[in-house]
């Protein structure tokens, strides 16, 4: 049987360096909005603009503050005259850098609550402000990132090509562009983003998007000799060159040449942000020799980092608690949704679990990974409209999602009442992967019959469960699933807690749950044994 992954080890199997798009203040945090020079050149400018910037300063205008900030970020250089100015100058830069990014409006600071709201209010905040000031990239920027984060695709797209326009030089405003046009699943306009970047072919943050974005559409890698010869260039800011380093690590790794992979992962760890340190750690788990060393975990907002490295170990409420902040991070993202809302081992988390991915749906309203994931939280907190509601708006899927939503039409039939659907949706979900040659996940859904049938008391699941063990090794080709390791932990708490007493279902329901069902149409009998299945696994 070829090796295939259960559902969050296809989610995790690949990983690119692509560029984050953190709002204005976290990027500020983060070095994102220097001068990617390590030595910063100098500028002469006229002493006429700088004195009328001054007097506004000196007069407590806020937005004159913001915008002597932004020239030194999109410039990414300091500003002199040839007068007195210079000192004065200066004072104002210091005083101007209290003031980055105070006049954006500051995000949710959970996930729970009337969100939305929340959102829309900052959208209005933006309008507003951008009314009086029109000509603050930043603030187009950020109106774009809220709209992404509501589903408002081409309003994002609008606000983006402003802040473009407005700050064409800025690295940053360029690689939030083409973060936004990857979410959109533009890779072309992803690309024109960064490759209209003025300094294109000598920045390595853009070159580090460029190969990124390429190897994960799967596009010619264009630049992979000019960035290798650029990260010996002293010229730039170490922490500049560290995702070009962990972007060109990773070709290598796919190519199969992992003692030059290792050398640029260990290149790439000598002043890592936070998205090397996430790829050195997605590395780590394919390749054992690669390692992170323990001074690497203090990066601030290693949010997904330490989300990765907590699954490994098992430690899911470690896994929310980071999905949720990188969510936050990042509140248009799917990737830490689907991690995080496939949670659900125990009823708390699976309040998080589908609080992350109704978060996530309003950005990625046609993710079947978090209308299913969300569809089994509902099912567990006893949300079984919910549940099939969140079933039926995936019809008509892609084929492959097929599967996972048969199995969740199991669980919201066992937990109605109607065990017999219970066993047709579970039983065509293993039958299905096992036709795909799925053992990982095969086994998976078969442990997540199991907890169904033990809270039921049926007798023959120890013994499903002893075989499962058994053969674990084999089901999962010797590699590390902790989903599958932490579901017989669940299984074996359900036997221990003892059988539960169920109603008949609700006639109605019953209905509806069966037609979803057979709209799937697939093709597996009601008879036979899952003793059966297993022996196919």
């Amino acid at each position: 049987m070829e090796e295939k992954r259960n559902w969050i080890g296809a989610l995790l199997s690949q990983r690119q360096v692509v560029p984050r798009w953190h709002s204005p203040q976290s990027a500020l945090y983060a070095g994102e909005r220097d001068s990617v020079r390590a030595t910063v050149a100098r500028k002469q400018l006229p002493e006429r603009w700088l004195a009328l910037v001054g007097e506004q300063v000196e007069r407590g205008d806020e937005y004159a503050k913001v915008e002597l900030a932004e020239l030194q970020f999109l410039h990414g250089e300091s500003f002199t005259s040839g007068s007195a100015l210079p000192a004065r100058l200066g004072a104002w830069w210091q005083r101007a850098a209290e003031h980055r990014g105070a006049h954006l409006p500051s995000r949710p600071a959970t996930l729970d609550g009337d969100w939305i709201s929340q959102e829309h209010e900052n959208v209005a905040a933006l309008r507003a402000s951008l009314t009086s000031y029109p000509n603050q990239p930043l603030m187009w920027s950020e109106l774009a990132r809220s709209h992404i984060v509501l589903g408002e695709d081409e309003k994002a797209r609008r606000a983006m090509t402003c802040a473009v326009q407005l700050a064409g030089k800025s690295a940053y405003i360029r690689r939030s562009a083409a973060r936004m046009h990857l979410h959109l699943d533009d890779v072309p306009e992803a690309l024109r983003a960064v490759r209209q970047h003025p300094n294109f072919l000598a920045d390595p943050r853009m070159l580090s998007a460029d190969l990124a974005i390429s190897s994960r559409a799967g596009q010619p890698l264009l630049q992979v000799n000019r960035g290798l010869k650029m990260l010996d260039d002293k010229n730039f800011r170490p922490t500049n060159l560290s995702e070009l380093a962990a972007a060109l690590a990773t070709i290598e790794m796919e190519a199969g040449k992992h003692k030059r992979s290792r050398a640029l992962f260990a290149r790439s760890l000598q002043f890592p942000s936070e998205n090397t340190l996430a790829q050195v750690q997605w590395a780590a788990e394919r390749d054992k020799a690669i390692i992170v060393p323990n001074e690497a975990w203090s990066i601030p907002r290693s949010f997904e980092a330490h989300a990765l490295a907590a699954r490994l170990a098992g430690k899911w409420d470690e896994v929310l608690t980071s999905c949720e902040q990188w969510l936050q991070d990042e509140p248009f993202a799917a990737r830490p949704a689907v991690l995080g809302s496939f949670v659900t081992f125990t009823e708390t988390q699976c309040v998080r679990a589908e609080c992350l991915a109704t978060h996530a749906l309003a950005a990625n309203s046609s993710s079947v990974s978090l209308r299913n994931n969300r569809a089994v939280a509902r099912a567990y907190l006893g949300d079984l409209h919910g549940a099939l509601e969140d079933v039926k708006a995936s019809l008509g899927c892609d084929g492959r999602n097929t599967p996972y939503l048969l199995a969740t039409i199991g669980l919201i039939a066992y937990r109605s009442g109607d065990t017999e659907l219970g066993e047709l949706g579970y039983r065509a979900a293993v039958t299905r992967f096992v036709n795909d040659k799925d053992a990982p996940s095969a086994t998976l859904a078969t442990l997540f019959w199991l907890r169904e049938l033990a809270r039921l008391g049926d007798p023959s699941v120890e013994t499903d469960l002893a075989y499962i063990k058994r053969n674990l090794m084999r089901l999962t080709a010797n590699r590390s699933e902790p989903e599958i390791t932490s579901m017989i932990e669940a299984v074996e708490v359900k036997l221990a807690q003892g059988s539960l007493a169920i109603a008949p279902p609700e006639a109605a329901f019953a209905e509806d749950a069966r037609d979803v069902f057979q709209r799937f149409n697939p093709p597996v009998s009601a008879t036979g044994s899952r003793g059966r299945f297993l022996d196919l696994i």
